[in-house]
């Protein structure tokens, strides 16, 4: 049976829109998804009413209502979804890591327009959400679980595909797209207001453009979105269509998704280097998943010259930025020396720096250094904190070197049992050390 929720909204609230955003989405920390089946699709309307102003055209009007009628209508799914949610394990038993999720735009529920008004003054537009909420539990688990599942094999000497699936890509991307909108409709209402007031005409013509500026961005999100949208529902040449688009008008996003189309060959043609001058592009413009995936193609030798230093600058970048992603590949730089001065204790710092914040490689990466006392003294205890903490997430490596530490004892008792049970889960997952120490040990 289709249920219908209908509520009308009128008004333009900018100020309250950064919080309605966050509100929006879902920031789940150390929770699953529970199994309630609600076995009916619903259906969410909303009518919104902005009411322009001086600087507003009919293009302009149509762009902030739109914004803010999909806000409410995606805060009204996200409160239902959210009542479907309780805390409880995951499947293989273990608390689900923290993770900030911010969806339901992108594929798993579109936006309607049923009905649309200009009157020169209102500009009025009606729109609709049909959603099972039970589904989009399911799809936001499996973007969980992918997200995991890339984590997990993403490494420095890995291709690009690897590191940075779609879905992964989607998550970081619309929580960068949502704060430019935010950031967008909060500077328009900042504008609105002075716009109110007496100004002179030339200080009048500035504020006006300065506002259509911002309402461009809320354009080009609109089409940066629709990107994600049809990328996720599998329509990889109409994402590359509007994120082509987004690129052009210099989405700084768009510019990043588009190379990763370009890097996977989805949608066009396979091309490095036309995916290393958008990322190069986009990381030029502040883009922060472009200056990591830069540095990966730079050390890596990828559509450009093999070039250490430059990584590394990129990845500091990234790092420095709060990038966890950039944090483990800078370290894995300063562990290998590579582009510049070998350096254990930096590593250690990075990764521990990265482990921190969830990001899987550096756990791992951080457990060898003090199984090895590299950068830091010996802690074989410490160690094996930081490779059950990997393994637990599915991470064939820190498996792997579980099991070593049970096979040889170190920070845990002696148990030849636990490290055939941990190198059959590694091997499992195609991990090569953890096969041949099963071959050694003649399993």
């Amino acid at each position: 049976m289709n249920k219908i929720k209908s509520i009308q909204l009128s008004g333009a609230r900018f100020a309250n829109f950064f919080a309605l955003s966050l509100s929006t989405y879902f920031i789940l920390a150390s929770i699953g998804f529970s199994n309630v089946a609600t076995g009916a699709e619903e259906t969410y309307i909303r009518t919104y009413t902005y009411q322009a102003s001086e600087a507003d055209s009919k293009l302009t009007a149509r762009t902030i209502a739109l914004q803010e009628v999909k806000t409410e209508l995606l805060s009204e799914l996200g409160t239902h979804v959210r009542s479907l949610v309780k805390q409880n394990g995951s499947s293989n038993g273990k608390q689900m890591g923290t993770i900030e999720i911010e969806t339901l735009s992108a594929g798993i529920s579109k936006v309607e327009i049923l009905e649309e008004k200009w009157d020169g003054m209102h500009y009025v537009l009606k729109a609709q959400i049909k959603a099972n909420p039970d589904d989009v539990l399911k799809s936001l688990n499996k973007m969980f679980n992918d997200r995991q599942k890339e984590e997990k094999i993403s490494q420095l000497s890995g291709d690009l595909s690897k590191m940075q699936d779609k879905n992964n890509s989607i998550i970081e991307s619309l929580t960068e797209s949502r704060k430019e909108a935010a950031v967008a409709l909060e500077e328009i209402a900042r504008l609105r207001k002075q716009l109110a007031e007496k100004q002179t005409e030339q200080s009048t013509q500035s504020l006006k453009a300065q506002y259509q500026h911002q309402v461009d961005k809320l354009t080009l999100n609109e089409w940066f979105n629709s990107g994600l949208n049809e990328r996720n529902s599998g329509n990889n040449v109409q994402a590359v269509n509007w994120f082509r688009k987004a690129a052009d008008a210099g989405h700084a996003g768009g510019m990043t998704q588009l190379g990763i189309m370009y890097d996977q060959g989805k949608g066009v043609e396979k091309d490095d280097s036309e995916a290393f001058k958008l990322f190069s592009k986009a990381a030029e413009a502040g883009n922060v998943n472009s200056m990591l995936l830069l540095g990966i193609f730079l050390v890596n030798g990828r559509g450009v010259v093999e070039n250490d230093i430059e990584a590394v600058k990129w990845f500091r970048k990234a790092a420095d930025a709060g990038n966890s992603g950039g944090m483990t590949q800078l370290g894995i730089m300063y562990e290998q020396g590579k582009g510049v001065e070998k350096n254990d204790n930096e590593a250690f710092k990075l990764f521990s720096k990265a482990a921190a914040t969830g990001n899987v490689n550096s756990m791992l990466q951080l457990g060898i250094l003090l199984a090895n006392g590299r950068g830091v003294v010996e802690n074989d205890i410490e160690a094996v904190r930081w490779f059950r903490k990997a393994a637990d997430t599915g991470n064939p490596g820190g498996m792997t070197q579980l099991g070593i530490m049970y096979e040889l004892g170190k920070g845990v008792e002696k148990n030849e049992n636990e490290a055939v049970n941990w190198f059959r889960k590694a091997a499992s997952l195609g991990n090569k050390v953890a096969q041949n120490n099963l071959k050694k040990m003649g399993y």
